[in-house]
Parts: structure tokens; C-alpha cells; sequence
């Protein structure tokens, strides 16, 4: 599992969206003045080793100037707690949530 502590985006830093059981690889490519607001690419990831679809897969990430923009807010929550959504997707949603420090890809072929 790998640690991501971090609730704060650095511009070209890592980051990782995951929508429900899935998991998509981000860089950050930009944060708003206020910093409230970032901006995700989408990243390349490569499997290189185990399979995607067993959940052994291992992957390799490059930048993907073609990926996915996604745009993503900084939201407080009733108790306090921070947690950054996807423009767009209610606070009490599931699903979109942005994390940083780490990129990870997981397909969950299951859903």
C-alpha cells in the first residue's frame, strides 16, 4: 500500500483520482493562487509485471500531455476533515477523490 499523507497538491508532483474501486495515475499540473483548485493529467501507465486483472499488475508512469485534464476542489466537510472531489461531484458523493503524494493505477475488473 503506498502512503499518501499528503492532502496538499505541488504543482508537477504526484497525485492519484480514484473513482469507486478504481484508481487513476495523475500529475499535478496546476494550483490555483488560493489554492483550493488543482488541475490532474491524466498519466501513462504501463504494466511491467503481473496482470491487471488479478490485481498483480505493477506499473511504470510517464506524463501523458494528451491525458485526461481533470479539475479537482478542495472541500471541508461537516467534521472538519479534508477531502479534495472532482469539480462538480457532491462532497458526499463516493467516488473522485483526489489524493497526492503517490500515483497509483488498480483496475478492478470485477465492477
Amino acid at each position: 500500500m503506498l502512503n499518501m499523507t499528503t492532502n496538499t497538491p505541488t504543482e508537477n508532483g504526484p497525485a492519484t483520482l480514484t473513482i469507486w474501486t478504481d484508481s487513476i495515475a495523475c500529475t499535478v499540473e496546476r494550483v490555483s493562487a488560493s489554492g483550493k483548485t488543482a488541475w490532474i493529467r491524466e498519466d501513462k501507465a504501463t504494466i511491467v509485471s503481473g496482470s491487471a486483472h488479478d490485481g498483480s499488475a505493477r506499473y511504470s508512469y510517464e506524463r501523458n500531455p494528451d491525458g485526461a485534464l481533470y479539475k479537482v476542489t478542495r472541500r471541508t466537510r461537516r467534521n472538519g476533515t479534508v477531502t479534495w472531489k472532482r469539480a462538480g461531484v457532491r462532497t458526499s458523493d463516493s467516488g473522485w477523490v483526489a489524493s497526492f503524494g503517490a500515483r497509483r493505477r488498480h483496475y478492478d475488473p470485477h465492477i
